[in-house]
Formats: structure tokens, C-alpha cells, sequence
């Protein structure tokens, strides 16, 4: 619902009509508050800390009353939907992996897995972000498919995710390849050693997933084997810092 009511509010910027956002934003305000039990499920799953930003996310939507149109317009409305929509995507995640432990399936290899691959806060800054040259949009997508395989134990996946966001966004940096931004950009020693670390052992392990036939024999990733978290989050924090910057 809250995918929906995004489209509906991208399509009253381009000129479409505001009834379809109200009725889109009235549906996630009516899913969200239907009595206390979903309160309960965050503070039970994710904790106290999440109750806050729902409680302001949907009293965000339920107020609304005027749209404002044009580039960039309607921020807060947006910025409450994403933060329902992460949340929801954390309580599902959370509920997929104790269903995993209560039907006797096999525990967590690693503790780690429990957390998003990438900081929320992230990709929530993505998501404020407004660039008149490059868009975000993409990016912001794929670090929230990557945190959504990395919460259901994806190794797989979640290594070509990685690599795939590291070919993303090398043009950020003006420039074509991730081995050019390992190799060549202006950044500090350790984001240079955070870069060079991606471009040689993540490509080498996500090129093992992506390009290997089957075989006789196989042993599948455990969650170590593709941590690239630290390394990861030195990227999208430089990212964001270059997209902060005047034209």
C-alpha cells in the first residue's frame, strides 16, 4: 500500500489527479491504525525504538490535507511513507526468522544476520536527497532488496546485490567502473582500502554465485562469507556526501 500511495503522489506531480493520493494515503493510515495490536507487534519484534517513528509516520498521513506540486514537493509525506514501509519490512522479516525457529528449523549461522545489511538511516537520507543530475531512486530500491535478502539468509543474493550497487554508482564519482573509483578516486587511505577491498575479494565471491554451472559437489555461502557490511556503508556514506554537494 505505501508503494502505491508513492506512485499515486508521483503521478499528481506529473498532473494526475489528488483524489487517487488521498484514497491511497487514507488505506495505509487505516491499515496502520487498526487498534493497538500492530503497536504491540513492533514493540515486541523490533522494540520501543520503532514506536516512535510509526506513531509520527502515520499521524504524518492522517493529517494531511494539501499537496503541493512540482520537483521535489511533498517531502514529509514521503519520508512518512518510507519509514512505514521499512518498518513493516523489518516486522516481516523478523517474523520469517522466528517461524524459521519455532518449526524447528535450523538456527542463525550468525548473529549479524538479525541486522540490516545496510543502516536505515541510510537509506533514508537517500531517500531526502534531491539531485539534479543523478537519481537515487535505483540505489535507494537496491539497498532495501539487499537488506530484505540479507534478513531471510539469502547469501547468494545478497552477494550479487552487493555487487551489483557497487557497478551502480561509479558515475557519482565521474566515473564509468568500480575499478576506476577503487583505483583512482580522489578519497581518503581507508576509503580507498574500503574500495579496493570490494573490487577484489566481494567481486571474486560474487562472481563464484553468479557464473558457476552445477556441479557434483557444492557448498553454499554462510553469512561471513559474504559480510561486506563496514565496507558497504564507507561507500553509500560517500555516496550521499557527493549527492549533498552544490552543483
Amino acid at each position: 500500500m505505501a508503494d502505491d500511495a508513492s506512485g499515486a503522489l508521483d503521478k499528481f506531480v506529473s498532473g494526475g489527479p489528488s483524489s487517487a493520493v488521498f484514497n491511497s494515503l487514507r488505506s495505509v493510515g487505516v491499515a496502520c491504525l487498526d487498534g493497538d495490536k500492530l503497536i504491540t507487534g513492533i514493540l515486541e519484534d523490533l522494540g520501543p525504538r520503532q514506536t516512535m517513528p510509526f506513531r509520527t509516520s502515520v499521524a504524518a498521513l492522517a493529517q494531511v490535507s494539501i499537496l503541493q506540486g512540482g520537483p521535489g514537493a511533498n517531502q514529509d509525506i514521503r519520508n512518512a511513507l518510507h519509514n512505514i514501509k521499512q518498518i513493516a519490512t523489518e516486522l516481516q522479516a523478523s517474523a520469517a526468522t522466528k517461524e524459521q525457529v519455532e518449526s524447528g528449523g535450523d538456527k542463525l549461522t550468525n548473529k549479524s544476520t538479525q541486522q540490516s545489511y545496510v543502516d536505515p538511516s541510510r537509506i533514508a537520507e537517500l531517500h531526502t536527497l534531491t539531485n539534479p543530475k543523478w537519481d537515487a531512486k535505483r540505489l535507494t530500491r537496491l539497498l532495501e532488496e539487499l537488506n530484505a535478502v540479507h534478513a531471510a539468509d539469502c547469501h547468494m543474493s545478497t552477494a550479487m546485490l552487493v555487487r551489483a550497487i557497487v557497478d551502480h554508482v561509479p558515475p557519482v564519482f565521474g566515473l564509468k567502473t568500480f575499478a576506476e573509483v577503487a583505483s583512482n578516486y580522489a578519497g581518503s587511505k581507508s576509503f580507498k582500502g574500503s574500495m579496493q577491498h570490494l573490487q577484489g575479494s566481494l567481486r571474486h565471491i560474487a562472481d563464484s554465485h553468479l557464473h558457476v554451472q552445477i556441479r557434483k559437489s557444492e557448498v553454499l555461502p554462510t553469512a561471513p562469507q559474504v559480510d561486506f557490511r563496514s565496507d558497504v556503508d564507507v561507500l553509500i556514506g560517500e555516496v550521499i556526501r557527493v549527492l549533498r554537494m552544490p552543483e
